[in-house]
């Protein structure tokens, strides 16, 4: 088969995802002409890998979680590369996310594989475990995973916190940039006065404030 103009460009992202974007011919554009949406390509398109934008998402969740770098060791990590030694990570590095022990519904924080952190409890097997028929469900696993992320946007220096599938800065009051690896990850105080201060980098503890005061 003969290939049209139709182009489709693929980047493959450190974390295995793959983002695609399109370029259609005169042909593919005529045909969806009257139709609501993008066109759709001719058949005989043609396939091309271009290399991905580092300082941009992959589409997916991936920044939102910060990882530790399986080069150096580094930990709280939020871009494509390590800060430390520039390594980049990969599908296997190991993430911070909300615990996925699939005994009960733990909202613990744990360290492992995407999709697999276990907090330090429910990894030392010392958490209440139920029986299979209890297991919580899909949906309620599903809403359990759904991350809120605190970021500040590098386009406008605004302070954010989006749940991690609308990462846009400021909602209707922001500049509307999406969060990308350029954005800064913030880390709140964890001292229990409940202050609400926050740094960029080292990941949670207690902020000096707190240090002195409490």
């Amino acid at each position: 088969m003969k290939p049209c103009g139709c182009m489709r460009y693929f980047a493959v992202y450190p974390c295995g995802h793959e983002l695609t974007t399109w370029e259609y011919c005169g042909v593919a554009k005529a045909k969806n002409l009257l139709k609501r949406g993008p066109p759709t390509a001719c058949a005989s398109y043609t396939d091309w890998q271009v290399s991905p934008d580092l300082e941009d998402t992959c589409g997916s969740t991936c920044l939102t979680k910060p990882f530790q770098c399986r080069h150096c060791g580094a930990d709280k990590q939020v871009s494509w590369r390590c800060s430390r030694c520039n390594i980049l990570r990969d599908p296997e590095t190991f993430i911070w996310d909300l615990c996925r022990c699939r005994g009960h519904m733990c909202t613990g924080v744990g360290v492992g594989k995407p999709g697999a952190a276990l907090c330090k409890r429910c990894a030392a097997g010392s958490c209440s475990v139920r029986s299979g028929d209890h297991y919580p469900s899909n949906a309620a696993m599903a809403e359990r995973a759904m991350a809120v992320l605190n970021w500040k946007c590098h386009n406008c220096s605004r302070l954010n916190r989006t749940p991690a599938d609308a990462m846009v800065c400021g909602g209707a009051g922001g500049c509307q940039h999406k969060r990308c690896g350029i954005c800064s990850a913030l880390f709140g105080c964890n001292c229990k006065c409940g202050c609400d201060n926050c740094f960029l980098e080292g990941g949670t503890m207690i902020c000096d404030t707190c240090i002195i005061n409490c």
